[in-house]
């Protein structure tokens, strides 16, 4: 991109970052919620690789691939309802977003994100970062002779992502499920997502239980020769998260949860954080965090600030605006 696009749309609240500040194990002072960002289970290199990271966010609503709070790569969407279009990035976070053609000349800029938003030739929806370095393409999954361009679904998944010199990440979705089935790099490695019931046939619940790399992408209708998994998931009966293990077959996370919100993990190396909320929904505070090491932090939330304790009865204060941005911390 460069500047000569100058359609902005009109200015809206920043909506804060989630990982921006953190206390504690680690939760955000501002927001009260616990998160985990960007925990990375494999990793290539090259072109365009693919880096698979975790990342957890209590507050998040809805039930993502891993269960409740947790984004993987691909998570971003967006959905269409009553209101109009908005966008879902990859911490749960939703920003309204204008209606755009495919024949406007420029891009809108959405300042307070710093990314611009389109519609191209072929009617998919681009969101690209500021000095179009990045962008990310959405389509609909199912089109008809009545809806040949998709303007009637809700949601638009995330369909691939670029970079400028043309590389660019493939997502490929189960005409069935809707869920991604298979992810193309930039290298050309093709990574198999392979989902699964984890709960009663009555009431599934699909979770993607493991991914692997393979050798070429199958023919449609044929089914995938998997090979080891790059890593393997494993979930409670309620649909939660408990166990992350790696292509050496060794534990790698654990979690426990409390009507489907975080309130223990556990690192391979058995380090363990425990967590205590004010209510056991996504819009519950963290009052309490604490450590197998015998650390501690409470929180103490009031407007406009945040009192932190730690375990020595030591004190610090998060002070934040309006859009919930900190703006001092003593």
């Amino acid at each position: 991109m460069n500047n000569k696009y100058k359609k902005k749309l009109p200015p809206k609240p920043c909506i804060s970052c989630k990982a921006a500040v953190g206390a504690g194990r680690p939760v955000n002072p501002i927001h009260g919620l616990k998160f985990l960002e960007n925990e990375t289970d494999f990793a290539f290199e090259g072109l365009m690789p693919l880096v698979w990271n975790r990342s957890y966010y209590s507050d998040q609503d809805g039930t993502g691939w891993l269960g409740e709070g947790w984004s993987i790569p691909g998570s971003q969407r967006i959905v269409r309802d009553a209101a109009g279009l908005a966008y879902i990035d990859d911490q749960g976070r939703l920003f309204p977003l204008p209606e755009v053609d495919e024949d406007d000349e420029e891009p809108v800029l959405f300042e307070s994100e710093q990314i611009w938003f389109s519609k191209n030739s072929d009617g998919h929806y681009v969101i690209a970062s500021l000095n179009g370095s990045v962008s990310l393409r959405f389509a609909p999954l199912a089109v008809s002779e009545d809806d040949p361009n998709g303007d009637n679904c809700a949601e638009l998944p995330l369909v691939a992502v670029e970079d400028a010199n043309g590389n660019h990440q493939r997502f490929i979705y189960h005409p069935l499920t809707g869920l991604p089935q298979y992810i193309i790099d930039g290298n050309g490695r093709v990574f198999y997502l392979h989902f699964g019931n984890v709960a009663d046939a009555a009431a599934p619940k699909l979770r993607l239980l493991s991914v692997s790399l393979l050798d070429t992408l199958p023919a449609v209708g044929t089914a995938a020769q998997v090979g080891a998994a790059l890593v393997r998931y494993e979930y409670g009966a309620g649909g939660d998260l408990l166990r992350v293990i790696g292509r050496d077959g060794t534990v790698k996370r654990s979690f426990t949860y409390q009507n489907n919100l975080m309130v223990s993990h556990t690192d391979a190396a058995g380090l363990t954080a425990y967590y205590e909320y004010s209510h056991y929904t996504p819009t519950g505070k963290v009052l309490r965090n604490w450590t197998s090491l015998g650390e501690e932090w409470r929180f103490t939330y009031h407007d406009g600030y945040t009192e932190v304790t730690d375990v020595l009865g030591r004190t610090e204060q998060y002070h934040y605006d309006d859009n919930n941005e900190l703006t001092k911390r003593v």
